[in-house]
């Protein structure tokens, strides 16, 4: 089954035919952007995870840059590669977010998932936030 089939409600949210062009380009990259590395949780999922107990919490979560959510469609989504198996946020996440506070949430993603020539073998800044190096990344941001 593939991505799209899991998550059908998605897809068909999206009316192709009214789309057009660079339209469909971006909805295109934002779909492989939030497939990407272990694809999304709802907001359910996070809850669930996190141990968090309202969507109001979660969304205080969201908008003071602890964890990375991104609108799509009619609700949030949040990438499933930062949140480990016991339940806490990637570490060094919320300092990475909290610096990029210039940029929206999709620009965010796009950053951490993007090889950098800054980086040793143009790593991805979540390959050096998963290895812990925090100021590397901050680094790649400063420069």
């Amino acid at each position: 089954m593939s991505d799209r089939e899991e998550n059908p409600s998605l897809q068909d949210n999206i009316d192709r035919q009214k789309v057009t062009g660079s339209n469909l380009n971006v909805l295109d990259l934002q779909w492989e952007l939030l497939m990407s590395e272990g694809g999304y949780w709802d907001a359910d999922r996070v809850m669930q995870t996190l141990a968090v107990n309202s969507l109001t919490s979660l969304d205080d979560l969201r908008s003071q840059q602890e964890i990375i959510g991104l609108w799509w469609q009619d609700r949030y989504l949040y990438p499933a590669w930062q949140f480990a198996a016991d339940g806490q946020v990637l570490p060094g996440l919320a300092t990475i977010l909290k610096t990029l506070t210039a940029y929206s949430d999709w620009q965010k993603l796009q950053f951490l998932l993007s090889p950098n020539s800054r980086l040793d073998e143009e790593k991805m800044p979540l390959d050096e936030l998963r290895a812990g190096n925090v100021d590397t990344v901050m680094r790649v941001i400063a420069e």
